[in-house]
């Protein structure tokens, strides 16, 4: 990619703007910048009863937020159907959208997010419209790589093999363990040291080469010097982790002073969503690459903040004035009034929602009796739901805001204590292997737009190589890029690619063909006949369909369920699965029933203990707080505010003091006592 010099990489390319023009480059970007959003009217909301029967868009805080044309912030509570009021404000501009030039760009935080603003736009033909050229519906490091940072490196001559911190975790840690000198200094602090090769990244503008997890040895010894060789052999290999595209994303707007006023040409309205999750550090790059030149509304809500973006910058979300929408669905009266007494910012959470019989409910535990704690939750659940509630789908969890630590205090830590098998640390979590299944995996949509069968393409093409590198084929050697693997099959006289381009048209046109066992079993059998003569001859058509890369869905779902949280409970013939997580995991996530467990944070305080006067509905007290305080409780918000129907607590009997229990039913909660 660079030489490293003084612990930086440096990146000599051209910049990554088009060099054919039909214009000079000041008339187009005069040209774009002409768009501007539509301006939408009260009479034009009367079309969402049609493209989204059974929603209701009557609540004044939703029109508004429908309505609203200029750059504005909107706070959003837990279930208010902020996701359905962006698909439905989304697709009413898509029915007034005429350019085929500039388009609406959507960022949000996670793919899960992104995903879901996806299939609602796509339920509709003129939400299908944004899923292609000229929008953009992604996540922000999709945005940076695809604008900024893939650019910038395919203009340096370097092919990208994968964007993936546990790729480049692995690959790192096994060169570093090769060195002699790199491995006796790791081996002297085993766990910090992995962790610091583990994360080498470059670091903004100039693209310095650092590491996440703490301070690298100095330059000029020979594990400093070794460590930056590494990450640069790594980067000219094409491996790199998310944080790199972000910096390199940077080094571009600091380089290309241009790219703004093209960027905000092509995208005169930036909507931005899951905004509390978005850190400082990529606020900023959001605001360098379109400065003030279009219009941006921002959706999140504040409260549920729970990644602080490692103190990169200042968080200013959101801005005065804000919109609001403060009307929850997801749950009743009774889980709102318990999510509002803990709420950092805005008004309390109004629940709209079904009205659950099932009060909620603090389960007090003794040390002895923890590992009783999950499985009796399950049981409560069981003596609640009926099956029929159950076999509807929604999932039964509890969550906990730490995984690990070290705390010298009695168990209820984190959720290793309530659950073993989730006690091992993500460094020593066995790496995660490349699907099949997940690579080619893709959102609605595919088939009914033409453009939008690029990318599934690529996948499968990928899915190609990926393959024929598990099963160790010459022929995927030094290859790094699919069109690099069919450019030399193409070349090549003794292969015929008439078979495998009909294999990879149909996992790219038929999205419904790994959707089943039957489905798979026939792509991966297609697919051994049409590379068998790329293939050693010891490569069987079993060996090849029992590549771990091949393995089903449930059978990734199972392996996960062995080293992870499935707790099954059986009361008689009834049964229930309680999910167990960290409450990071679970952001989004609506479930029926939802146990929050305490947990020791860096506050130094356990979370349930220090919120138990707020949770029974006490006044706050005055005074500034700590600042990893309010980070712990918004924890618990995010994790309160899961559940429609069954909302429960956990803490140590020995955490309580001695009018906890009163104190906690008193202000509304059934206390019941770990058998």
């Amino acid at each position: 990619m660079g030489q490293v010099r003084a612990g930086r990489c440096s990146l000599q390319c051209a910049p990554p703007i088009p060099a054919r023009r039909a214009h000079p480059p000041d008339r187009a970007v005069r040209r774009q910048g002409a768009v501007t959003a539509p301006h939408l009217t009260e009479e034009e909301l009367l079309a969402l009863g049609a493209a989204f029967p059974g929603l209701e868009f009557d609540n004044a805080e939703c029109r508004a937020v429908l309505l609203e044309s200029g750059n504005r912030d909107i706070q959003a509570a837990p279930g208010s159907g902020k996701t359905t009021i962006l698909a439905a404000k989304l697709y009413l501009l898509a029915r007034r959208w005429t350019s085929e030039r500039s388009g609406l760009c959507v960022i949000s935080h996670t793919n899960t997010a992104a995903r879901e603003i996806r299939e609602r736009v796509g339920k509709t033909p003129e939400g299908l419209r944004l899923l292609s050229h000229p929008h953009f519906i992604g996540t922000i490091h999709a945005f940076a790589n695809q604008f900024l940072a893939l650019p910038r490196l395919r203009s340096a001559g370097v092919q990208v093999d994968c964007v993936d911190d546990d790729v480049f975790a692995a690959k790192a840690l096994r060169a570093a363990r090769s060195h002699s000198k790199t491995r006796f200094w790791m081996e002297q602090s085993p766990e910090r040291r992995a962790a610091l090769v583990a994360t080498l990244s470059f670091a903004g503008p100039g693209l310095a080469i650092v590491s996440k997890s703490g301070e690298l040895p100095k330059e000029g010894g020979p594990v400093g010097d070794f460590l930056r060789r590494l990450k640069a052999r790594l980067s000219n290999e094409g491996v790199f982790r998310h944080d790199d595209m972000l910096a390199i994303a940077e080094d571009v707007l600091v380089d290309q002073k241009r790219l703004p006023s093209i960027l905000a040409a092509r995208f005169p309205l930036v909507m931005l969503d899951e905004m509390q999750d978005t850190s400082p550090r990529q606020a900023a790059l959001i605001r360098s690459a379109f400065g003030e030149r279009v219009v941006m509304q921002r959706f999140g809500d504040s409260n549920q903040r729970i990644f602080d973006g490692g103190g990169d910058g200042h968080f200013d979300f959101p801005r005065e004035p804000f919109l609001t929408m403060s009307t929850s669905r997801r749950f009743g009266p009774a889980i709102a009034e318990m999510v509002s007494r803990i709420r950092e910012d805005g008004p309390a959470v109004v629940g709209k929602g079904p009205v659950s019989p099932h009060r909620p409910t603090v389960l007090v535990y003794d040390t002895a009796r923890i590992s009783r704690v999950i499985p009796f939750f399950g049981e409560l659940v069981l003596a609640r739901f009926d099956a029929a509630t159950l076999a509807a789908g929604q999932r039964v969890r509890a969550v906990c805001a730490r995984r690990t630590g070290m705390a010298n205090q009695a168990p209820g830590r984190h959720v290793g204590d309530f659950w073993p098998p989730l006690a091992t640390p993500p460094a020593d979590a066995p790496p995660k292997q490349a699907n099949a299944w997940t690579m080619l995996g893709e959102g609605p949509g595919i088939g009914a737009v033409p453009t939008n069968l690029g990318p599934r393409a690529e996948r499968a093409r990928r899915m190609v190589l990926v393959a024929l590198r598990e099963a160790d084929s010459p022929a995927a050697v030094n290859v790094r890029e699919p069109w690099q693997l069919f450019r030399g099959l193409r070349a090549r006289e003794d292969f015929d690619l008439t078979l495998l381009r009909k294999v990879c048209r149909l996992m790219a046109m038929d999205k419904e063909a790994s959707a089943t066992a039957l489905g798979r079993s026939t792509l991966v059998d297609m697919l051994y006949t049409a590379v068998e003569p790329l293939l050693f001859p010891g490569m069987t058509r079993p060996r090849f369909a029992a590549l771990e890369f091949f393995a089903s869905p449930a059978e990734e779902a199972d392996a996960e369920a062995r080293h992870g949280g499935l707790c099954h409970v059986t009361v008689g013939e009834r049964s229930v699965t309680v999910d167990v997580d960290t409450v990071a995991m679970t952001k989004g996530e609506t479930h029926l029933a939802t146990l929050y467990l305490e947990s020791y944070g860096l506050s130094r305080r356990f979370d349930i203990p220090d919120v138990v006067p707020l949770l029974a509905g006490q006044p706050r007290a005055k005074g500034r707080l700590p600042a990893t305080i309010p980070l712990q409780r918004r924890h618990v918000y995010v994790g309160l505010s899961r559940p429609t129907d069954f909302l429960c607590v956990a803490v140590n009997r020995g955490r309580l003091d001695g009018d906890g229990e009163t104190t906690l039913r008193d202000g509304g909660w059934d206390v019941v006592v770990v058998e």
